[in-house]
């Protein structure tokens, strides 16, 4: 099996075979517990049945500018690399790598190292590369975080003040840590070789070459110059992807007309995308649903409609980017082919 065309396949190893295990027996206990709720699912998929095209269009362009603004992440992670690209097909490549994400268990590993290896394809060495994964994640980070604790700032009197202030600190270190990525390569890359150094002389391992190389790309990755306005922009577009799908989730209440449940709606949002990242179900299937459902309807929202507004936000967030991600995946493996198969052509 390969996520890569051309390149060779990912090996079935023990610990991917558990994971995938482990995803089948969460999710035949998601099943069984919705089989416990088939007048709640009944109810659901009544006012699925009524709902207004008009918002299932707005929450449709909701998720297309949230896939937009993160390919504008990644389009200026890359030119700090030193590589132009086009939007398309980092668009392409975004669709693609959610596909894969929702598809598979064990994630994220096959969708990194696929945009890794897409990554080289449009022109960045190794270094490069891993400096784009690392940031997305580290700003993608840093915009979620804000978003919780925008939503525990409108839930701050259903909290104790002790709770608040661990829940926030903690908040706070997630982020120090995760613009230290983006902000001080430099204090990163010194404890990083330190710890390289500590490690060979406490050990021997790595061998005194593979350390030498190893320490050679740390200050490589340290030698990529970015300013920090052009970081910041880069945090707030990753932010504006997130807003963008919590307006998506907004526009599918409106769509089944169900009552949004304002002060509990950022943090349930922001929840679920925790749970999505959970390497157990395929794009935190069973999770999200829950987690948003059972966050909103403790604090007050009606079970019913807050279902089915739930299930109409998966079904564009969720269960339609699959086929339009695989679609994706095929294209740029059809013009990465093509491109293969183009032949040289010389000077006479």
């Amino acid at each position: 099996m390969s996520v890569y065309p051309g390149k060779p396949g990912f090996h079935f190893k023990p610990h991917f075979i558990l994971r995938t295990l482990l995803g089948l027996a969460f999710a035949a206990l998601a099943f069984a517990f919705l089989a416990g709720r088939l007048d709640e699912l009944s109810g659901a998929s009544v006012k699925l049945a009524n709902s207004d095209w008009r918002w299932g269009l707005a929450s449709l362009v909701m998720e297309a500018l949230s896939l937009t603004s993160y390919a504008v992440l990644q389009k200026r992670l890359i030119q700090t690399a030193g590589v132009t690209s086009a939007i398309m097909p980092l668009l392409l490549l975004t669709m693609a790598t959610i596909a894969i994400t929702d598809s598979l268990p064990g994630e994220p590993a096959f969708s990194t190292a696929y945009r890794f290896q897409q990554y080289k394809h449009l022109g960045t060495d190794d270094v490069g590369a891993s400096w784009v994964v690392i940031a997305q994640v580290a700003a993608s980070t840093i915009g979620l975080v804000l978003l919780l604790i925008a939503g525990l700032a409108t839930l701050a009197a259903n909290f104790t003040f002790y709770y608040l202030w661990a829940v926030s600190a903690v908040g706070a270190a997630v982020i120090f840590v995760a613009a230290a990525i983006l902000f001080r390569r430099d204090l990163l890359s010194q404890t990083a070789i330190r710890i390289l150094r500590f490690i060979k002389r406490s050990t021997g391992h790595p061998r005194t070459d593979v350390k030498e190389k190893l320490e050679a790309s740390i200050e490589k990755l340290r030698s990529i110059e970015v300013g920090r306005m052009e970081l910041s922009a880069i945090v707030g577009w990753a932010l504006l992807a997130w807003i963008f799908e919590a307006l998506c989730l907004i526009a599918s209440f409106y769509m089944v007309a169900a009552p949004i449940p304002w002060t509990a709606l950022t943090l349930a949002y922001g929840l679920s995308q925790i749970a999505a990242v959970a390497p157990i179900l395929p794009g935190g299937l069973g999770l999200v649903e829950g987690s948003i459902t059972s966050v909103l309807v403790a604090f007050g929202a009606a079970r019913v409609p807050t279902l089915a507004a739930v299930l109409a936000y998966r079904l564009v967030e969720y269960w339609l980017m699959i086929p339009l991600g695989w679609l994706a995946f095929a294209f740029i493996a059809y013009q990465w082919r093509k491109t293969l198969r183009k032949p040289s052509t010389s000077s006479p």
